[in-house]
């Protein structure tokens, strides 16, 4: 697998984010699908996850303890991640048009690079695509409003934005 920086602890907790609920056997598998994780480094992992998150403010653990055999695994409630963070933005900032541009713009900066790197595991890439495609729509809409001229004309924003989309997937266009 490529380093992306982000390594099989942080790919452990984006799994156990955007898949909470899975058992060991799905977990394994889905860390790597050619040659499964086997429980002990699948436990290993987890337990550096859980010093790495280390507590929330209660003193809980973010990567939540299991009980018995038969609990899932997961996060706990408390862990929050860019993605969600960005889509609250967007969400909020889209219908408003151009009064929308400064959450559109904050959503942005949240982005750094090709979600999941340039070779996800199969688990991720739906996710990756949505991601992709969301940003790039945010990027292009701050294009298509800080390009023409008029009261929200900034082509160093528009820049920024298209740079964000570029880096996100150099293969999109940004013609549309």
């Amino acid at each position: 697998m490529e380093n992306t920086g982000h390594g099989p602890r942080m790919q452990l907790a984006a799994l156990l984010f955007f898949r909470p609920g899975r058992n060991a056997d799905m977990l394994c598998s889905d860390m790597d699908p050619v040659s499964p994780w086997s429980s002990s480094t699948l436990n290993a992992r987890r337990q550096g996850l859980r010093r790495s998150l280390k507590n929330d403010p209660a003193g809980n653990p973010y990567v939540a303890r299991r009980s018995s055999g038969d609990d899932p695994y997961r996060l706990s409630l408390g862990v929050r991640c860019d993605w969600t963070r960005f889509l609250q933005l967007v969400e909020r900032a889209l219908p408003l048009g151009p009064v929308g541009l400064t959450d559109l713009e904050r959503a942005l900066t949240l982005v750094r690079g090709r979600p999941f790197g340039s070779r996800p595991l199969p688990w991720a890439e739906p996710y990756q695509q949505e991601m992709v495609t969301r940003i790039i729509d945010v990027a292009h809409t701050i294009a298509t409003y800080r390009t023409p001229a008029g009261p929200h004309h900034d082509l160093s924003a528009a820049r920024r934005a298209v740079a964000t989309g570029l880096d996100v997937d150099d293969t999109e266009h940004f013609q549309r």
